[in-house]
């Protein structure tokens, strides 16, 4: 309702009143409009939840805001999921709404300056809409070329294809080649935690036990290439999924932080064949 930012604001312009505060408004909420007007305006819906208003609570102290900025809805959501994905910080819609207005500002910014913003709420309570595609899709939130990268996924898994086949890290050599020719691979992702590493090349794999053998019992990470898959986020579009794979035979696709799949150049052609 305003109350953080007005108190944080006040507490910093007390120590410098030179530090910029500024507020991130939904499109829809009145904060904008009245502090550059003073008018009193009628609010429109919008669907990012904990943030704004359509009246003018009185713990907003608008002498302790230089501005505010407003953000659309599918602004806010998308930079919510990028930061999840991005950063490992799991938060709300109006997190995505400050996180959006931060780095618009910091475009303007030197190296020389500081910026934060509030992570305000968590995004437990949003798992049934801001990280959820078809309630985003539902509502027009979820714009993409044609489809993107979380689709041709589905259609995948929906055709019966294994999930994905990947190495960790201290598996043995001789494991990791076994799985090789079980799968019919020449090349495997190889991951740690859940996040890319490297890759098996099978090619140089073999090259290098042809010059030692002894690596057969080694951990693969002693012997694997640092020349990996390209790594999308889940919800990147059709468009640069075709971008990569005309450059790279698969891309590693990578959900809330951790690699879940890999997609080929003949997955893409499958779901454009089936569109």
């Amino acid at each position: 309702t305003g109350g953080t930012i007005s108190g944080t604001g006040r507490f910093l312009k007390e120590k410098n009143p030179n530090i910029q505060v500024i507020g991130a408004d939904p499109l829809g909420s009145i904060f904008k409009h009245y502090k550059e007007t003073g008018e009193l305006t009628k609010g429109t819906p919008y669907l990012v939840e904990g943030i704004g208003q359509d009246c003018l609570p009185a713990n907003v102290h608008f002498q302790y805001i230089d501005k505010f900025i407003n953000v659309s809805d599918i602004d806010s959501f998308t930079a919510a999921r990028k930061l999840s994905t991005e950063e490992g910080i799991f938060a709300g819609g109006s997190t995505g709404t400050a996180v959006h207005v931060a780095l618009d500002v910091a475009k303007d910014l030197t190296e020389n300056d500081v910026l934060v913003f509030v992570v305000c709420d968590t995004g437990e309570r949003y798992l049934t809409k801001v990280y959820n595609l078809e309630w985003l899709k539902e509502h027009g939130m979820y714009v993409t070329d044609g489809g993107c990268l979380k689709d041709i996924v589905n259609l995948k898994k929906a055709s019966g294809a294994a999930d994905l086949v990947y190495a960790e890290d201290d598996n043995i050599v001789k494991e990791v080649l076994e799985k090789l020719h079980k799968y019919g691979f020449n090349q495997m992702p190889v991951l740690k935690n859940g996040k890319a590493v490297g890759c098996v090349i099978e090619a140089r794999l073999t090259s290098a036990l042809l010059e030692n053998t002894e690596l057969m019992n080694a951990p693969i990470k002693e012997v694997l290439s640092q020349d990996c898959f390209p790594i999308m986020d889940a919800d990147s579009s059709l468009k640069d999924v075709k971008k990569e794979l005309k450059e790279y035979q698969a891309i590693l696709v990578k959900e809330y932080g951790r690699i879940t799949d890999i997609i080929t150049r003949y997955d893409l052609i499958e779901f454009l064949s089936k569109k």
